[in-house]
């Protein structure tokens, strides 16, 4: 009566009703194969003697990731097993911006305390923490098989637990030859073993440019800053640091033996220190003679002398 029986020894159960007996008994128990539901409602039975009746979701208030106790999730919600019908979070989620050398993430760091990227395992794709140290090591230690940085310059390895983090290059200040140590060079550049990215066969050799005015250099300056070329010594053809100022000094001053330019334009040292550089035209308002011994004017323009450069009549 009721779905209750009324007599014998089955007095006050449940019957014509199976789901009675369930209970509301756990999603994945009794055979019950059930298809949890969010937010503590009751799920459903899909297979057993209980199909269909209602059981008690079994999703736990933090989510598990996707890719674990046979959860196969789908647009973070697992498809089979226990916890089918609950959220999940994805395998980046349970990664949790972990290490980029743990977890077999075999990540790629970045630098600057920027996030680097997992390239294999569960984890292939997902955002890792960089372990870059502050103080670089060398590009030929601890897995790094770094890429060597030329004249001082910082390399990066390409490898290990540090990839993608900068490493202190091993090159030196003389070059090598291209044919041993595993260089095999190309250009005049290693590219493999422990000297990739250095210099090989090269009478420059790795050393930082020095200023265009020293080691015999007799370097040209280039008035942009940028490094400019020994014309003699030991580094003849290398390049060397300009030493050009900010202020340029007067075009007949500190053995610039400059060419003056015209209408309050720079001029440009040919000689001295100062190769390359500009220098401030000592022109003046008025036109001197060509005729002048120091002038030497040619077309109405000394060719030589302090006023080289300046206009003449």
């Amino acid at each position: 009566m009721n779905g209750k029986c009324t007599a014998g020894k089955s007095n006050g159960c449940s019957c014509g009703n199976i789901c009675g007996n369930l209970k509301d008994g756990p999603c994945n128990k009794n055979g019950c194969e059930g298809m949890n539901a969010l937010g503590g409602a009751p799920g459903t039975c899909t297979a057993g003697k209980y199909k269909d009746c209602m059981c008690a979701s079994i999703c736990k208030s933090e989510d598990g990731p996707c890719d674990a106790n046979d959860c196969k999730g789908e647009k973070n919600r697992c498809t089979t097993g226990d916890y089918k019908g609950c959220s999940c979070g994805t395998a980046c989620d349970s990664m949790k911006n972990g290490p980029c050398d743990r977890n077999g993430c075999n990540g790629k760091n970045a630098l600057n305390g920027a996030a680097g990227t997992c390239s294999a395992g569960k984890y292939d794709g997902c955002p890792c923490k960089s372990i870059c140290e502050s103080k670089d090591g060398p590009c030929d230690r601890n897995g790094c098989n770094g890429i060597n940085g030329l004249a001082g310059a910082a390399g990066t390895c390409t490898d290990g637990a540090f990839k993608g983090c900068t490493c202190s290059s091993v090159c030196g200040d003389k070059s090598r030859s291209c044919k041993i140590n595993g260089c095999e060079g190309v250009d005049g550049k290693c590219t493999a073993g422990k000297y990739n990215g250095c210099p090989c066969d090269s009478k420059c050799g790795n050393l930082d440019p020095g200023p265009c005015n020293k080691k015999g250099c007799a370097g040209v300056n280039k008035a942009d800053g940028s490094l400019g070329t020994c014309t003699a010594g030991d580094y003849n053809t290398c390049t060397c640091s300009s030493i050009c100022e900010d202020k340029p000094g007067p075009c007949n001053k500190n053995g610039c033996d400059g060419v003056n330019g015209l209408d309050g334009a720079p001029g440009k040292c040919t000689k001295g220190d100062y190769n390359g550089c500009n220098c401030e035209s000592v022109c003046g308002d008025k036109t001197g003679p060509c005729n002048r011994a120091e002038c030497d004017g040619k077309e109405g323009k000394c060719t030589a002398g302090a006023y080289n450069g300046c206009a003449c009549k």
